[in-house]
């Protein structure tokens, strides 16, 4: 898949596979936003078939209903979690 402008995606049920794409150019600036329900349905969007499937900064061109996202082992989008770190 490449990005060349900004791209918006309704996940409200259905599923979509690319191949790799860390290897596609996408354009600086440009994000995919992707809505749906609540929650990031599990197997909803996929990039090839690991957690190599795209590129940090592909990455960070992504969202889910505002959230940032990651890529799990198979290569499927999720949440991105997140670091809390509380100092006394």
């Amino acid at each position: 898949m490449t990005l060349s402008g900004d791209v918006a995606i309704n996940l409200e049920s259905g599923s979509l596979a690319f191949a790799d794409s860390s290897g596609a150019s996408w354009a600086s600036g440009k994000t995919l936003t992707i809505t749906g329900n609540d929650k990031l349905p599990t197997h909803a969007l996929r990039f090839g078939t690991s957690e190599n499937g795209l590129t940090s900064t592909q990455l960070k061109q992504i969202t889910y209903n505002g959230e940032p996202v990651a890529l799990d082992s198979s290569g499927y989008l999720c949440h991105r979690g997140g670091l809390m770190l509380i100092v006394r």
